[in-house]
Parts: structure tokens; sequence; C-alpha cells
């Protein structure tokens, strides 16, 4: 069974092109890549063999800076040899103009680069090499960092967020509206009801008068099979 790996990508490189691997480092990072990097420089010896091939074999794919001083390290020559030991996939990034070392040239030549020209990363550069990592690590796009939270990098989603925050308040607001209009509706009635003594013998039926100022409404209580009139003359 595979165990699941660690790290997304490797970093095999020379320490002299430190700067410009960085501005890939950070930018790998911020598209939710984790990325292994030798920043400090473990001393060389078993324990640095050791901590090497480990992170190797942990990585998904090692991505290899070839430069004219990368390629006159021993040390990236045994890294990609420990790579292709490990059917490891190698994405070469190339910084300059120099050939492969003999060592891995056989190895590579055949594999497509990724061709940094003028020394300095273009955004189609970085989206050259993210697209083509995604595909090897079998990774979905993630939330990019944002360095600025002035600025989104995912309007979309936030566009998103708030659409949905917006539908909800308008169902509540149909939801309320519906339920107010039927509250309406049951208190309004269609007429006067009658309301039942405990008895059950009598009840009592509201009589409304209209008066030339306006209206005036009484209650008389009555026989369940009579009818009740009042004599507004009298109160006259």
């Amino acid at each position: 069974m595979n165990q699941p790996k660690k790290y997304d990508v490797f970093i095999s490189y020379s320490r002299k092109d430190k700067k410009v691997v960085d501005m890939f480092v950070s930018r790998l990072a911020k598209e939710g890549f984790s990325v292994w990097i030798d920043k400090d420089g473990i001393e060389s010896g078993d324990a640095f063999k050791h901590v090497i091939v480990n992170a190797i074999e942990q990585s998904t794919v090692v991505v290899f800076f070839s430069s004219a001083a990368s390629n006159a390290s021993m040390w990236t020559s045994k890294e990609i040899g420990v790579a292709i030991y490990e059917n490891k996939p190698i994405i070469p990034v190339r910084l300059d103009d120099a050939k492969y070392n003999s060592e891995i040239k056989f190895d590579l030549i055949n594999l497509d680069y990724i061709d940094v020209k003028g020394g300095k990363p273009s955004e189609e550069v970085f989206s050259r090499l993210i697209k083509t990592l995604r595909h090897k690590c079998n990774k979905q796009p993630g939330v990019i960092i944002n360095d600025d939270p002035e600025k989104p990098k995912n309007p979309t989603k936030t566009m998103s967020s708030w659409t949905g925050l917006r539908r909800l308040w308008i169902i509540v607001g149909v939801l309320f509206a519906v339920i107010m209009m039927i509250v309406f509706m049951t208190g309004s009635g269609s007429g006067a009801p009658d309301y039942y003594h405990d008895d059950d013998s009598l009840i009592v039926e509201e009589i409304v008068s209209q008066y030339p100022d306006g209206y005036w409404e009484g209650y008389d209580t009555i026989a369940v099979d009579s009818v009740a009139e009042i004599d507004w003359s009298a109160a006259e």
C-alpha cells in the first residue's frame, strides 16, 4: 500500500541561485504546495545523505533548477540520481543556457523543461510550472494566500459568498411577507364571528350601526332563534 507523501515538491538547486529559486518557492507555497528545500545548508556526511534521500522519498515531484552552478555541483547530480532510482517525476527549470552535466544528461535530455528567459521568472513561467505540478501531484487549485488583505485574490469566491447571503435574505423576506399576509387575512375575516356562552343557549352577536359622524359598535345578547333590534331613536 502506497504511503501518502509528506511533500508535493522537492527542490534540487544550487544555493548560488538562491535568490531566483526563493521566488519560485514562495509562489508555490502561496498556491498551496508543500515544498522541501535545503535553505540553510545541511552539513555533508551520512546525516546529509539520510536527510536528502528521505526527503526525496517523501516527495511526489522533483523540480531541478538547472544552471551553470547546479550542473557543476555533485550534490544536485546525486539528488537527480536518487529521484530517478525512486521513479520520481522530474521537472527541469532552466535558469540559464548551461548544458546538463554528463551524469544527468542521459536521464534529462528528452524531458520537457521550463525556460526562465532573462533569469527572472515571468507570470507565464510560474503558470506553466504550477499547471504541470498540479497535474503531476493530482492537486486541485486551492485558495491563494493573500499578502494584501485589501486586495482579495479570489474575487469569484468572495462574490459567490455575498450572492449566497443575499439569496438567503430574499428567501427570509418572502417567507415573512407570506406569514404576515396569512395572519392579516385570518384576523380580518369576512364577517363578525359569533361568540357562544358556556350554556350554548345564548350568543353574543356584534351589531354595527352607521352614524353620520362615524361607526358605533355594540353587542346584544339574543336568543339563538331570535333577532334583536335596537331602537336608536331612544339613544338620541
